[in-house]
């Protein structure tokens, strides 16, 4: 990250989006400004977490009882022994539970920031991520997301989910050839986030037997045009196994650029 952006950690609140605009706390973002979106896991909380600190201070305590035994009574020294194996068996048990615990984080990127939405729900921020993909579609959109009860509003009036209610269902009614696809061209400024792209097209490569080699070449190279042409000769049983496997980010671009 270069000195001048910005790293924000959001992991609880509300955040909106009206009228391609992304409301963070008390920050705003054109949605046409975000270069990237990512979604992975987090590292767990470490098993061996305050061990060492809990290590020196054993160390400490043998070395004060060493100095002051002699006024110290056995009751004593065996008692902060005692109480300090305790607190050794407490650290233990805290890192456990915590490791336990999976969380995951969206990270939506703009020239001079880098906003970070965590939970521990991964379809949620999946969800959201499809919910921002969506936004930039939609000139008037409005959504609510709340981060802790890991709920997304859609508060588009009802024109507007009738027309997406029929945008979506133009994709599976529409007659697909064995190597060609109804092109679109309302949507050809949507954002393609070509790292989802590429894992789920290797996802779709191990459950089909289609050549998907340049497709994926294409998507390295960030080659738009390339990527478009090759999804254009993919079957219709491949398009239909894309529904079936649930490749989000691949059935959206074929709704939005094909």
């Amino acid at each position: 990250m270069k000195e001048n952006e910005q790293k924000i950690i959001i992991s609880t609140g509300t955040l909106y989006i009206e009228k391609q605009v992304l409301k963070i706390r008390n920050r705003t973002i054109n949605i046409g400004n975000i270069d990237n979106m990512d979604n992975y896991p987090l590292k767990r909380h470490p098993l061996t977490y305050g061990v060492t600190s809990w290590i020196k201070g054993l160390i400490t305590l043998f070395v004060i009882v060493a100095i002051f035994h002699k006024s110290m009574s056995s009751l004593v020294v065996n008692l902060l022994f005692i109480i300090y194996l305790l607190i050794l068996i407490l650290l233990i048990y805290y890192n456990y539970n915590e490791h336990k615990k999976r969380f995951y984080e969206l990270a939506i990127y703009t020239t001079r920031s880098e906003f970070m939405i965590q939970s521990n729900d991964r379809d949620f921020l999946y969800k959201l991520e499809d919910t921002i993909h969506n936004a930039m579609n939609q000139k008037y959109s409005s959504y609510t997301i709340n981060i802790d009860k890991q709920e997304i509003k859609n508060n588009n009036n009802t024109n507007n989910t009738v027309n997406n209610n029929i945008k979506a269902n133009n994709i599976n009614n529409s007659t697909i050839g064995n190597n060609s696809v109804v092109n679109n061209t309302n949507n050809i400024n949507y954002k393609i986030n070509y790292k989802k792209i590429y894992n789920e097209l290797k996802i779709l490569e191990e459950n089909c037997n289609e050549n998907l080699d340049k497709i994926k070449e294409a998507c390295e190279n960030k080659d738009k045009p390339k990527l478009t042409k090759y999804l254009k000769g993919l079957k219709k049983e491949t398009i239909n196994l894309i529904k079936t496997l649930g490749l989000t980010a691949l059935t959206k671009l074929i709704e939005n650029l094909l």
